[in-house]
Order: C-alpha cells, then sequence, then structure tokens
C-alpha cells in the first residue's frame, strides 16, 4: 500500500446541507486547535474525476481543520480493502465491502459520496447488443470490485447468463479500455468519461451501469474501525475535509478540470476532464455531504447476492459508521 504514496441523506434539507457547505469552505477553522494528527486514504488511480475526488488533499482543505492525510493511489480497491483491514491504510473510496464483511471483517462504510454509476460497458463493432456478448470476454477488474459487479449485474439486468461470458481481470480503467481497442477482448466496463472518445476508437456503448443499478453508489469511503476507534478526532475531521472539499469542487468547474490535468497530465485537447465534471453535475452524482443510506446497502447487497457475487448474507448494520458523519456535519457547522 506504502508504494505511489502521495500528500496529497438521507432525509429532509439536503440542499440546505449543501448550502451550508459550501459556505463552510470559507470558514477558518483554526489548526492551532487540533493536535498533530494523521490519517492515509487511499484512492483508485487518478483519471479524468480526478480534481473533484482529489480536491481536498490537493487544495489545503485537511490542512485548514489540522489534519495531515496522505492519499496512496492504489490499482484497484481490492488492493485498499486488503490494506484497510491490515490497519495500513485508515481508509479507502471504493465499492462498500460486503464480502469483507461476510468474511468478518470490521471494515465501516462512513458514507457515500458519489451516488451515481457512471459504467458503460462499451464493445467492439462485432458486438451490436449486450445479447451479444454471450460466448465472447469482457474486461473487468479483480472479482468483486465494482467493475465485476457492474458487468455481473448488467447481464443479468438483460438476462444474460453470466456463466455464458469469459471474464478477465485487466486492472484499471485505462487497461481495461486499450485492452478492447487491442482486440485483446471484446467489450469492457469502464466509466463513461471515454465517450468522447468512442468515435475515434471505433467502439460504442451496449448497456449503462445505471439502468440496471439505479440506486447504487458509485464511491464509498470505508475505515477501519480500530482507526475510527483511536483516532476518532482525526477521522471526524477527514470526514468533514472530505466534504468541504466536494462542495467547493463541484461548484469551482474550471478549478476542478484543471486540477484534474495537474493531477493526470491530460492534455488541453482532451475532452474527458470536462465531460466527467458536466455529467457529474447534470446527474446529481456527487453530494459533498457524503450521505449514508442503510436503505441503499441493503439494495446493493440484494443486486451482489442475486447475481452471485456475494455467496454470504451480511448484516448491514454492522458495516457502517453512522455517528461519524454527524460529528464531522457538527464539526463545519462550528
Amino acid at each position: 500500500a506504502g508504494a505511489g504514496a502521495r500528500r496529497a441523506h438521507d432525509g429532509a434539507g439536503a440542499e440546505a446541507v449543501l448550502a451550508g457547505l459550501a459556505f463552510a469552505v470559507s470558514l477558518a477553522i483554526s489548526p492551532a486547535s487540533a493536535q498533530n494528527l494523521k490519517w492515509r486514504h487511499a484512492v483508485l488511480e487518478p483519471k479524468s474525476d480526478a480534481g473533484i475526488i482529489l480536491m481536498a488533499a490537493r487544495r489545503g482543505f485537511f490542512a485548514k481543520l489540522g489534519l495531515d492525510v496522505e492519499v496512496v493511489e492504489l490499482k484497484n480497491e481490492m488492493l485498499a480493502q486488503r490494506a484497510a483491514v491490515t490497519g495500513e491504510l485508515d481508509s479507502f473510496d471504493g465499492s462498500p465491502p460486503f464480502a469483507a464483511a461476510a468474511s468478518g471483517s470490521s471494515l465501516k462504510v462512513i458514507g457515500c459520496y458519489w451516488t451515481v454509476l457512471p459504467y458503460h460497458i462499451f464493445a467492439r463493432e462485432n458486438v451490436k447488443t449486450i445479447e451479444d456478448m454471450k460466448g465472447k470476454t469482457i474486461a473487468t477488474s479483480a472479482t468483486g470490485s465494482a467493475p465485476d459487479m457492474v458487468a455481473r449485474a448488467v447481464f443479468d439486468f438483460h438476462n444474460v447468463p453470466v456463466a455464458s461470458v469469459t471474464f478477465a481481470n485487466v486492472g484499471s480503467d485505462a487497461d481495461r479500455y486499450r485492452a478492447v481497442i487491442q482486440g485483446v477482448v471484446d467489450a469492457t466496463v469502464v466509466s463513461g468519461e471515454y465517450t468522447p472518445n468512442l468515435g475515434r476508437d471505433k467502439l460504442h456503448s451496449i448497456a449503462k451501469a445505471r439502468e440496471a443499478l439505479p440506486d447504487y453508489d458509485r464511491l464509498c469511503m470505508t475505515a477501519n474501525d480500530n482507526s475510527l476507534t483511536k483516532k476518532r478526532d482525526a477521522a471526524t475531521r477527514f470526514l468533514a475535509g472530505e466534504m468541504n472539499g466536494l462542495a467547493y469542487a463541484m461548484s469551482h468547474r474550471e478549478e476542478s478540470i484543471a486540477l484534474t490535468r495537474e493531477i493526470t497530465g491530460q492534455k488541453p485537447d482532451d475532452p474527458r476532464p470536462a465531460w466527467i465534471f458536466d455529467n457529474a453535475v447534470e446527474e446529481k452524482a456527487v453530494d459533498a455531504s457524503i450521505p449514508l443510506s442503510i436503505k441503499r446497502l441493503e439494495g446493493m447487497k440484494a443486486v451482489l447476492r442475486r447475481t452471485g457475487a456475494l455467496t454470504k448474507d451480511v448484516d448491514v448494520s454492522k458495516m457502517v459508521d453512522l455517528k461519524l458523519r454527524m460529528e464531522a456535519l457538527a464539526m463545519i457547522g462550528k
């Protein structure tokens, strides 16, 4: 987990909370009141949404709350999950860790901020529909990861037997997209950010994840339970800093896009950073109040059980820390 380290809603009133968050960014919360608090958080390898996801870390929102956050960039969320289980990480971005919970892990979901799945299944010209994937190969990521789960759910939604499709673990979005362009696989599950490039690359979308999974959160934050207990002040400041960073990012389009280019090295003529930002705004995909819904988690679990991605039942109430979000909101309110 140390490799590549970089420093870097339920209910009514959500609009009022967001307005308060946007205003709270400008509040001076003195670091002097805090100890030298540290937190270690993992995100997936930066891509065209990096300016949104990493705004808090890259533009000092944690420091304003007296917190020193180290952000680790990892190839896939399963690596992050394992590192959090062992205590190498305090928290990570990714799908809720249902499989880990089924194995007895004490990881806790502390909130979900990207609440709409942006994934598509993009295919080569010889694959016209999702039904054409029978007998073909799709590039996903590690078993239990979001791309793997999305593929299974989409096939289930379209009544395509999962057993009729070959799954290939090909790593990151960029790796999977290259694999389908090069003809190594017939289709892949990646973020919709590649939509502007489809014509050039002679690919097309045959399915959208949100059609099969309208209530499935794309990115949740999950923490090590020991960190939540022993480093509660740091955990609260971390979540509050993320709230402020997300609120700022979503209200500053050009700055967010510029930060994405700074982090990823994408050129000014690359349309993906602007596309992913505008799509997130249009679909109201990013919620800076970082809600945590037991009902939505139960719905996600049901999908995983139905598609065979989760073989054991999980008590969702034991997978969450509902209080931390309220503590973070209270801190911002101060």
